[in-house]
């Protein structure tokens, strides 16, 4: 019985342990600084798919967004295909 105290209470000292430091570290790693909306900076104004040449299909995996910067009020245009981003100043068409 002595045997079984002295390798038990220790096991069952360490699982309790580590369950502790997992939740512990797990509530760490979930908390997420979300800015207000009113903080952020860029608005996006338009996220569209880009039309192939012949106006029938759209080129896979491009999209054209419009920002406006609520700083400025200047507007840009960002155009992705890919991974592959460009960004250019541009009017804000309001």
């Amino acid at each position: 019985m002595i045997t079984f105290v002295r390798t038990a209470v220790p096991s069952i000292a360490l699982v309790i342990v580590l369950v502790f430091l997992g939740t512990g570290f797990g509530w760490i790693r979930a908390q997420v600084a979300i800015p207000r909306p009113e903080d952020v900076r860029f608005q996006l104004l338009v996220n569209e798919p880009i039309a192939a040449p012949d106006g029938r299909s759209v080129v896979p995996a491009s999209s054209a967004l419009v920002l406006r910067d609520r700083r400025t009020s200047q507007c840009y245009v960002v155009v992705s295909v890919g991974s592959t981003m460009a960004m250019a100043p541009g009017d804000c068409g309001l």
